[in-house]
């Protein structure tokens, strides 16, 4: 049971961030510069809060620059 839960919240996780990304990606208004300038922002935020996620945090910030190179 706990597995289909793990992979029920996955799901509902995947499906939060779709419905985010996709308002992003079909506002006409929105630039591929000005999503990235957001969710660095975010992340940055969980950097400077010094949570107990700041490492996972940097990471994904780096992560995020290899790619956009």
């Amino acid at each position: 049971m706990k597995l289909v839960n793990e992979q029920s919240y996955y799901n509902d996780r995947r499906d939060r961030l779709a419905d985010i990304l996709t308002e992003y990606m079909t506002d006409g208004s929105v630039s591929a510069h000005d999503i990235h300038r957001d969710i660095m922002a975010e992340l940055s935020g969980w950097v400077t809060m010094s949570s107990p996620f700041m490492e996972k945090a940097q990471l994904v910030k780096k992560l995020m620059k290899v790619g956009a190179k």
